[in-house]
This record gives C-alpha cells, structure tokens and sequence, in this order.
C-alpha cells in the first residue's frame, strides 16, 4: 500500500515537470481503467524518451489492447501537465504495425500554449472497423533537448467492413535522441519540422479482421478472471468453519476439507483448531500459533 501511495506521489510530482497524453490513454498510463486494475502502470512515463532508458517508439512499449473504443472518425487528443516548456512542436498520427507512423496534425512551435491541450484530426468517413495506435510526439521549445512521445492503442468502430485502405500523411519527425538530429531551442531554425517528406501507410483488409477479434477476445477474459480468483479465495475460507458436518464431507478430494471433519464443535475455536493439528497435519501447528499471535495483539 505504502508502495503504491510512493508510486502515485512520485507521478503526480514528476507532472509539474512533463507532459503525457490523457486521452485516449496511452500504454502503462494511470489514466487507463486496464492498466490500473492489472497493477501495470508505469509512473514514470511522463518523462520524455531521453530518461528512464525509453525507447522510440512508444517509449519502447509494445501494443496493448484496447483504451478506449471510438465510434466518429475524428480523434480527438487531451494532453496533461503543467510544464510545456515554451512549447514547441508537436505531431499527431496513427499506426497499424508499431513500426510505421504518419502524422496527421502538426503545430509547430505553438503547441501546448496558447493553443491548450486538447487536438484533434480525422480519419476518412470510411475508415475500416479495426484496431490502431494513436500517437503524440513534442520537442520542446525551450529547455534541455528532449523527445516526448507516447502511443494509445484504440479500437475504430464507425459500423464500416474491413477493406484494404491507405492513409497520407507527414512522416513523422524523430529528434533529440542518439543519432538523431538535434533540434535546438526554438525560434531558431525550424526547416526540418516544415520541410517532412509525405509518408504513407496501408492496412489491409486482413489485418483489420485479426486486429478488432483478437484484442476484443483478450480484454473480458483477462478482465474477468482476476476478480473470480480473487472471491473464490475468501469464500473457502469463511465456509470451513461454519460448513462442519454437511460440506466436508462432500469434498472429499480437497486435504483440509477431509482433516476438518474432525473438529469438535462444542468446543472453542482455538481448541478446535488445536485438536486438529496435532492429531492430522503437522501444517496446521503454524495455523494454531498464527492464530494464537493474532489472538495476543487483537
């Protein structure tokens, strides 16, 4: 618990330095339902990729499923922090494979201010039903050099067949990072970010019907499993006690459910629990003496 409360001050003060996308959620982010109830967030990814060994792209993420599900085909993006360094250039975009960007949206050196937080672009009217990666890059403008960019993975759902298509765009700018230019404090010279080349990536029908199946398979089965262990876990635990004469000796097959037929009723608890385990398992002695040390500090 202590941990986690660390982990959450550690994000929250990490913000007033950085800035992440919100919206759609992007992959190991707190602001993600997924992430937080399968314990996967990582609070550090605030940072840009220069720090905490992140890599390009996605700060070295793989896909992951599905954040949020979009039924329009205007994207809408939400970033968050306190610190926009000036502001600087930001990219917008979308992926099929994780390895091949096109940016949609550019706002150079006024993005984050005065133009706020909240972007958007389109997709076109008849963008196949599939699953893709929503990007945000940013260089800053002002300050040390650095490269920020993460990567929300979303499911397109406009009611449209899956079909080959191809989307045209910039392609996307890398900077500030081991062999890659380095971008100095705007406004200086900017022709890099003006001058991108055209970029174009397909997706194709095949890939749009393996795509929304199998990440729509993985979500509820790994959403439902964990809370069902995790209650089937109590109950048996409860029920030992007070089921003594009529459900233990259905569960045969189970040690303890066997062993605790032999408990004498009238008696206390703790004597009972005492009985048991010298006479059938020498496992239930730590049970007693745990019990018993509960007992002296309650």
């Amino acid at each position: 618990m202590n941990f986690k409360l660390l982990n959450m001050f550690l994000f929250f003060s990490s913000v007033f330095s950085h800035m992440t996308m919100k919206d759609p959620a992007p992959r190991k982010s707190m602001f993600s339902d997924y992430y937080l109830s399968h314990n996967k967030v990582d609070y550090n990814i605030v940072a840009p990729l220069n720090d905490n060994n992140y890599s390009y792209p996605c700060k070295g993420f793989k896909k992951g499923p599905s954040t949020k599900t979009i039924n329009t085909n205007k994207i809408d993006i939400t970033i968050d922090g306190n610190a926009p360094h000036g502001g600087g250039h930001c990219q917008f975009g979308i992926s099929f494979d994780n390895k091949n960007f096109v940016v949609l949206k550019q706002v150079i050196r006024t993005c984050l201010i005065p133009d706020g937080l909240k972007y958007s672009f389109n997709l076109p009217v008849d963008f196949p039903d599939s699953n893709i990666t929503v990007f945000w890059t940013w260089i800053n403008a002002i300050g040390n050099r650095e490269y920020y960019m993460d990567c929300a993975d979303v499911k397109i759902r406009l009611g449209n067949p899956p079909k080959d298509i191809s989307i045209i765009g910039k392609e996307i700018i890398i900077a500030n990072l081991p062999e890659y230019p380095i971008i100095p404090e705007f406004p200086n010279e900017v022709k890099l970010l003006l001058n991108a080349p055209t970029k174009k990536i397909t997706l194709n029908k095949n890939d749009c019907t393996k795509t929304s199946t199998t990440t729509t398979k993985k979500i509820p089965s790994t959403t439902t499993k964990i809370p069902s262990t995790t209650t089937k876990i109590p109950s048996t635990t409860t029920k030992i006690p007070s089921t003594t004469t009529k459900k233990i000796p259905s569960t045969t097959t189970k040690i303890p459910s066997t062993t605790t037929t032999t408990i004498i009723p009238s008696t206390k608890t703790t004597d009972n629990l005492y009985s048991y385990a010298i006479k059938n398992n020498i496992k239930f002695c730590l049970l007693f003496v745990l019990l018993i040390f509960f007992i002296i500090i309650n």
